[in-house]
C-alpha cells in the first residue's frame, strides 16, 4: 500500500536509543498504554488495555468480545497476546472461539460471552466498556475500566478491572472486581505467546520467555488449569494469519463468588533485572 520502497524507508528511520517509553491514552479508540523503560533496552515494558467499543458501527463489525482485555510485551517480546481471528467462513467452531471472551485476556462470567453472538459477523446484546480512571506516571501508572456486558444476566454483574504497572519493581497487578448479588462462576484468562513456555505449581505459573523468566501469581481462590493446543475444549492457540494457527498456552484461573468480590493476579517480570 505504501510502495515497494516503504520497508527500506521505514528501516532507515533513526531510533533514539535513549528514548524513555511513556504511558499514553487514546480515548477516541478506548485504548490505554502503560509503559516503562527505554525503547531499546531489556527493561522495557508495554501493557495495552482495551476499554473500547466492541466493533465498527451499529453492527459492531469485526468485533471480538474482549472488553477490558490486556496484552503485555517485555524485553522486546510478546508475553500476553490477543490470539487473533483465524477464520471468517470455513470453520464455525473456530470462528466462534476466536471471537469469544474465552479467547482473550479478560474475565468470563458463568461461561458466557460478554456480548451475545448472532452469526459469523453479527452481535445481539453488546457490552459497553469505558475508562473510569487514568493515572499515568513515570513508573507506568494505573488505569481502571468497567463494562456492562453481564448486566443482562438474571442477577446482573458489573466487571471492573484495574491495572497497575510498577516499572521499577517490574510488577503488573491485575485486579478484577465483580459486583453482583447472587453466586456466579468466574474464569480469569491469560493467553501466552506461542514462544512462551509455562509450568504451573499451585497458583503460581513460571513462564519462560527466551532467556527471561516471568512469574504469574494467580489469586489463591482460583483453581489453575493450563490448555496447550487443546481442541476439547478449544484453548491454547494463537493465529498470526488467515487459516494459520500455532499451539500456545492458555492459563485459566477459575472460581466462584457470591455478591461482590475482587480477585488479584500479579505478573513479575524478571525480578533479577
Amino acid at each position: 500500500m505504501l510502495g515497494r520502497e516503504a520497508p527500506e524507508a521505514f528501516t532507515a528511520i533513526p531510533i533514539d536509543t535513549e528514548r524513555r517509553l511513556a504511558s499514553r491514552a487514546f480515548p477516541a479508540s478506548g485504548h490505554y498504554l502503560l509503559q516503562f523503560g527505554h525503547a531499546t533496552r531489556a527493561d522495557r515494558i508495554s501493557v495495552l488495555f482495551d476499554c473500547g467499543k466492541l466493533g465498527f458501527g451499529s453492527i459492531s463489525a469485526h468485533g471480538h468480545a474482549d472488553a477490558l482485555s490486556l496484552t503485555l510485551r517485555a524485553f522486546g517480546q510478546d508475553i500476553l497476546v490477543d490470539p487473533g481471528t483465524f477464520d471468517y467462513f470455513s470453520y464455525p467452531a473456530w470462528r466462534e472461539y476466536f471471537r469469544g471472551t474465552f479467547a482473550h485476556n479478560t474475565v468470563l462470567v458463568d461461561g458466557l460471552d460478554q456480548s451475545t453472538l448472532q452469526g459469523s459477523f453479527l452481535w445481539g446484546q453488546t457490552a459497553t466498556a469505558r475508562c473510569l480512571q487514568w493515572h499515568p506516571s513515570t513508573d507506568g501508572g494505573t488505569v481502571t475500566g468497567e463494562h456492562d456486558g453481564y448486566v443482562r444476566l438474571a442477577d446482573p454483574v458489573t466487571h471492573r478491572r484495574t491495572l497497575r504497572l510498577a516499572g521499577r519493581l517490574r510488577t503488573l497487578t491485575v485486579e478484577d472486581t465483580l459486583v453482583a448479588g447472587g453466586e456466579h462462576r468466574v474464569a480469569i484468562l491469560f493467553h501466552l505467546s506461542e514462544t512462551c513456555v509455562a509450568r504451573a505449581a499451585g497458583g503460581v505459573v513460571q513462564i519462560g520467555v527466551g532467556s527471561h523468566v516471568v512469574r504469574l501469581e494467580l489469586d489463591p481462590r482460583l483453581e489453575v488449569t493450563i490448555l496447550e493446543g487443546s481442541e476439547q475444549p478449544i484453548g491454547g492457540w494463537v493465529s498470526r494469519g488467515y487459516h494459520q494457527k500455532n499451539r500456545a498456552t492458555t492459563i485459566v484461573g477459575t472460581g466462584s463468588f457470591r455478591g461482590s468480590a475482587s480477585f488479584r493476579c500479579t505478573v513479575v517480570l524478571d525480578p533479577a533485572l
